[in-house]
């Protein structure tokens, strides 16, 4: 798939997970965002320099995305793992469990194993044009 039509994908997906700001008053799919955005920026600033050729924004949304589709799939991981893992990923999972008929509603028209599979080398393999 070409790297315009990967983050079209994403883009796309993060869109439709909006509801999630829209159930109570949480913005469920905001703080995920918020999380994996900093997450990213560490990653970033650990990186020294690197260039990258995406921005911290979609590959942040791209772990939104990923994380709910994983957790949709049956992806959970057991309180021991969580010192080893991203709290986004708990989170998502969470937001599966609690809303998981509204988000596969939202997510309907998405190949979730596609969506799965998503991944950051798929962003840092291509140049984001």
């Amino acid at each position: 798939m070409k790297t315009k039509n990967i983050i079209k994908l994403i883009n796309d997906a993060y869109s439709k997970l909006q509801i999630l700001n829209n159930i109570d008053w949480t913005p469920y799919r905001e703080n995920l965002y918020k999380l994996e955005r900093q997450y990213e920026r560490n990653h970033r600033n650990w990186c020294n320099g690197r260039e990258f050729d995406f921005s911290i924004d979609i590959a942040s949304k791209l772990f939104v995305v990923q994380h709910i589709a994983s957790a949709l799939k049956g992806t959970r991981h057991s309180i021991k793992s969580f010192i080893h893992l991203k709290q986004s990923i708990f989170f998502a999972e969470s937001l599966v469990l609690n809303y998981e008929d509204k988000i596969k509603e939202a997510l309907k028209d998405f190949d979730l194993d596609e969506l799965c599979e998503l991944s950051y080398s798929i962003l840092a393999d291509k140049k984001v044009a």
